[in-house]
């Protein structure tokens, strides 16, 4: 049976991968662990960090493309001249290896922890590769899960969910500017963003969105959503 103590969700492995490779660099030459061992372990993190950013960002594309097809399909302006939005997935570090068997990896380096004379149950915290131990914190716990629409009339319908959290900061760009602008606290789902486009035009929005509580943001801001108005 494999022990439990590595996470299965990407949000979570990518936070735990990030530790460990940490802790290794620090206590190698106590546990006996080859440099080169070292090194791959880093990149595995490095890797996995990647992963994280492509899927959340592909995600959130998904929607804003689904958005556009709508539109492009049943929209109700004969008129309207559209604007595809853009496929942008993040590039691949320099210098990362692109290695398979991550996670195979990851537990024979863990297997080889174990077995050192130094290893210790306190190591086996810092390392959070005791069966049990891997506190997993959903995505939803580090950034809101969002579902938005483009309405008639320019507007933008925003459904979230704050779980524990107050509130949710809104925050938009149209294509061609560089800057987030501010547009809402949040606190009840749905909101709906009646920010007027230029000319009255369709228009590309990118949205991202945190958790707000007391007045300050909490966790890291989500992915930058992708969405085409309607007039």
């Amino acid at each position: 049976m494999i022990d439990d103590y590595l996470p299965r969700k990407l949000s979570v492995l990518n936070q735990w991968l990030k530790n460990f490779a940490l802790k290794l660099e620090l206590h190698a030459n106590k546990l006996g662990i080859k440099p080169e061992i070292v090194a791959r372990v880093q990149n595995d993190a490095l890797f996995v960090a990647y992963l994280f950013s492509m899927m959340t960002t592909a995600r959130a594309t998904l929607q804003g493309l689904n958005s556009f097809k709508n539109l492009a399909l049943y929209s109700s302006n004969t008129s309207a001249q559209l604007t595809a939005p853009l496929v942008n997935l993040p590039a691949i570090p320099d210098g990362v290896e692109l290695t398979g068997a991550i996670v195979k990896n990851i537990r024979k380096v863990v297997r080889q922890i174990k077995a050192s004379g130094n290893y210790s149950s306190s190591l086996g915290i810092e390392f959070a590769i005791i069966a049990g131990g891997a506190a997993e914190k959903s995505p939803e716990e580090t950034f809101p899960p969002i579902k938005i629409e483009a309405l008639s009339n320019d507007c933008v319908q925003i459904k979230f969910k704050k779980y524990r959290h107050q509130s949710v900061r809104i925050e938009m760009r149209r294509e061609g500017e560089e800057n987030f602008s501010f547009i809402n606290v949040a606190t009840h789902s749905p909101f709906t963003d009646e920010t007027k486009s230029i000319g009255g035009r369709a228009e590309v929005r990118y949205f991202r969105f945190i958790y707000y509580d007391s007045n300050k943001p909490a966790g890291v801001y989500s992915p930058v959503y992708t969405i085409s108005t309607r007039p």
